[in-house]
């Protein structure tokens, strides 16, 4: 009975959780990004890690926007870290096509889009189920 009451006390933050996500996620890509760029200035990683590296933030970024939205939810985890990591991937795609003028989408575009996805469902999941 005691389990019922906690999780009733348990605050739910619809739409705010959904931008902290949206909004820790892009903050763990510009800091990774501005990370990668010093790496590869100041060593002597070469340009072929760009691509790796992107798929790899783009990743973690989805992961960590996916569980901090569904960390303080009741239910639906899964979901409200697939809104979240979607929100993001479509405001970075859309950066990339509309801001930075880089035309239309390709294959590694699309990748990005699903592994973003993909890893803040997963986050969602981890992030509901999280006991303190």
């Amino acid at each position: 009975m005691e389990k019922q009451v906690q999780a009733a006390k348990r605050p739910v933050h619809g739409g705010l959780g959904l931008m902290c996500g949206v909004v820790l996620a892009v903050g763990i890509t510009a800091a990774a990004f501005f990370l990668l760029v010093l790496l590869m200035t100041y060593t002597e990683l070469s340009m072929e890690v760009i691509g790796m590296g992107s798929l790899a933030v783009t990743a973690l970024s989805g992961f960590g926007g996916g569980f901090l939205a569904s960390h303080h939810q009741m239910a639906r985890g899964l979901w409200w870290g697939l809104l979240t990591a979607g929100i993001y991937a479509l405001l970075m795609m859309g950066f990339l096509c509309g801001l930075l003028g880089e035309g239309a989408w390709t294959l590694g575009r699309g990748l990005g889009l699903m592994v973003a996805v993909c890893c803040g469902g997963l986050g969602g999941i981890l992030g509901i189920n999280v006991k303190k």
